[in-house]
């Protein structure tokens, strides 16, 4: 068995990295260890794990739609919901997407 450091881990804009048989408690410590301020992305579904890097230019399309959200919130008085980037799902029945998908390059 091959242990790599996620530092060692260098995802290129655009790109992704998939890994099998990693277990939710490891994705769990990579989310914590990589923390809130990655520029990468995680999707985890039934031990497949993808890292990937988006491109800039997804990055700023993110930025002004939850921006767009926002206002709308903002102007029919709803509640915002205060969900952090980086906590799991914990109900992972809720979490399966049908297909993974996977700034600058992403320093894992």
């Amino acid at each position: 068995m091959v242990t790599l450091h996620l530092k060692q881990i260098d995802v290129p804009p655009g790109q992704r990295v998939l890994f099998h048989n990693v277990s939710w408690q490891e994705y769990e410590a990579i989310l914590e260890e990589l923390g809130e301020n990655r520029t990468c992305r995680l999707a985890y579904s039934q031990g497949s794990l993808e890292i990937m890097s988006p491109l800039p230019e997804h990055e700023i399309a993110k930025v002004l739609i939850g921006d767009f959200i926002k206002m709308l919130l903002d102007e029919f008085m709803l509640p915002k919901l205060m969900i952090s980037k980086s906590v799991p799902f914990q109900v992972r029945q809720w979490f399966r997407p049908s297909r993974l998908k996977t700034s600058n390059s992403c320093g894992v």
